[in-house]
């Protein structure tokens, strides 16, 4: 009896799990499949906001009405030249209010308000009015397809981390001056991109210290350290702040010293800033993009107090002069990567899956990210224990309630100054894996996100920004994501190292048609050292291969 009661509660709580997209369990690289236990099925349900803690609340749950029944769910999604039809009950009158402020009325059939096909592309919003009262939704149209690749174009690229490229003027990274220089270059060589990793802000000074690119404090600012300073604006009406240039001297060119880099950079800015003539002020001001004011105060208190969880409650107003020079930092970086974009081959650029946990965007829009859990990954022949990356995911239903709003701010900074961008982990815009806190990354569960609105939100930022789109589909990706790429016209990535046969003698697999095809990726072994299997006694030396393994792959190579 008691063990039957047992199943019956699993049994409830997997289909509740379903009912708020966490699925049961998974297959696995090898095919195989993985069910998550109970245990953190719970914890990732509980981190969601779902009721878990008793078997009765659980079924209370099961019985309660799913979905929004018929009322309008808050985001809705209408491709251009495909009508769509929304049952709503009741409703007597219906209009869109699209971007601008212009209203259209909706035609009502058969208790549905009609989609029109051919509403202009943009975010708009829904009314519907009922016997019960108005109801109101956001509205993606979106154009079905990605921008494409214009003819004429070689197609060429080249990709560099931008802290590793030096020329003679380099100090210790290579900065966006550099970047543009290369740009030049690489388009004489015949080459149409040069790509490189994000170059959003990251946490360079004090604590928290993170300078990986991929844990960023914001999708929407980008990083002072990437400052070239010999071309601020105003440089040249500071003697103080030209001096320091001048005093500045050169890292060692075989390693990358973050904190001594971004203390070379302050010792540019802050000068600068302090002196900054009235004049450029004003254009500052004039320039200032949604948040800025709010992110450098952020920028301000974290420099103070350290991580925003262990401010003083209420947090002091932040030293001036530290919110001027953040606010400053992103104006220079705007111009800068403008002028980059346009130099010469265009930029090809990179969106990371997430932020920092103790990042501006996590404290700006807390409302959206989950706690108790972080994003990771189930394991792989290269990571066997998984992996767990240590930020917060989105919460599929309050992104949605927002109508996706800051994954269109994201999008829309990573394609202000970028002629093709690459979407990190393509496969989290369909699920993305949840490691429960106190939980290894083997016992993660993956969670579903709403596919149609990230595809509807990507497409409109990218014909705004006419920027083609690339995503990155390496490793264990479900059919439906790919069916998706290809469906809305992503690119894919081709890795020749992921792409030699196993049997001398066989030709490589050609990458299908719209692809970015690479040697290799930033995260890959270089060329040379696959070549000679350098990877393969690195990995043995992990403990990640065993004696024989490591050497079947070394033959195979």
């Amino acid at each position: 009896m008691c063990e039957s009661g047992h199943v019956d509660a699993d049994s409830d709580l997997v289909e509740l799990a379903r009912r708020w997209g966490v699925e049961p369990g998974y297959h696995d690289v090898a095919g195989v499949y993985r069910a998550a236990s109970p245990e953190a099925l719970r914890a990732v349900l509980r981190a969601l906001g779902a009721p878990v803690e008793s078997a009765q609340e659980i079924r209370e749950a099961l019985e309660a009405p799913a979905g929004p029944g018929a009322g309008l769910p808050p985001t809705l999604v209408v491709w251009q030249g495909a009508p769509r039809r929304v049952p709503v009950a009741g409703a007597a009158r219906a209009e869109v209010v699209l971007e601008g402020g212009a209203g259209r009325a909706l035609d009502l059939e058969d208790g549905c308000v009609v989609l029109p096909g051919d509403l202009p592309a943009g975010r708009h919003r829904v009314e519907v009015r009922t016997e019960g009262g108005t109801q109101t939704a956001h509205l993606l149209a979106a154009p079905p397809t990605l921008p494409g690749r214009g003819s004429g174009r070689s197609g060429l690229g080249v990709f560099l981390p931008l802290y590793a490229l030096r020329t003679d003027r380099s100090r210790h990274v290579g900065d966006l001056g550099d970047l543009a220089h290369f740009a030049r270059l690489a388009e004489s060589a015949g080459a149409d991109l040069v790509g490189t990793l994000p170059l959003f802000a990251t946490f360079l000074s004090g604590m928290p210290f993170e300078p990986s690119p991929y844990a960023p404090v914001s999708r929407r600012f980008f990083n002072e350290l990437y400052l070239d300073l010999s071309r601020l604006p105003g440089l040249e009406a500071v003697p103080e702040a030209r001096e320091s240039l001048l005093r500045l001297e050169a890292g060692d060119p075989r390693w990358v010293d973050y904190a001594a880099a971004y203390e070379a950079v302050r010792r540019v800015l802050d000068p600068l800033v302090a002196g900054l003539p009235t004049a450029l002020q004003g254009e500052l001001d004039a320039w200032a993009i949604p948040a800025l004011d709010d992110y450098a105060r952020f920028r301000g208190r974290t420099h103070a107090y350290g991580p925003f969880p262990a401010w003083p409650d209420p947090p002091p107003e932040p030293d001036a002069h530290e919110v001027a020079v953040h606010r400053y930092a992103q104006w220079a970086l705007d111009r800068q990567l403008g002028e980059a974009a346009r130099a010469g081959a265009g930029l090809y650029l990179d969106l990371p899956v997430g932020v920092h946990p103790d990042g501006y965007d996590v404290f700006s829009r807390s409302d959206l990210f989950v706690r108790g859990v972080s994003a990771g990954a189930p394991p792989d022949p290269f990571f066997t224990g998984g992996q767990d990356w240590g930020f917060p995911p989105l919460h599929p239903a309050r992104i949605l309630a927002d109508g996706l709003s800051y994954y269109a701010e994201c999008l829309q900074a990573a394609m202000r100054h970028a002629e093709v961008l690459r979407i990190d982990h393509l496969m989290g815009m369909h699920r993305l894996f949840f490691v429960p806190r106190g939980f290894p990354p083997t016992e993660g569960v993956y969670v579903r996100y709403p596919v149609e609105p990230h595809w509807a939100v990507l497409s409109i930022e990218a014909h705004r920004a006419g920027c083609r789109v690339v995503g990155e589909n390496l490793g264990t990706v479900p059919d439906e994501v790919e069916e998706a790429r290809r469906h809305h016209g992503a690119g894919g990535m081709w890795v020749g190292e992921f792409t030699v046969a196993p049997r001398p003698g066989e030709a490589l697999n050609p990458p299908a048609e719209g692809d970015m095809a690479a040697l290799n990726t930033h995260d890959m072994p270089t060329f040379a050292g696959w070549w000679h299997g350098d990877d393969i006694t690195l990995r043995e030396a992990l403990g990640l291969l065993d004696a024989d393994g490591a050497a079947a792959e070394q033959e195979v190579r």
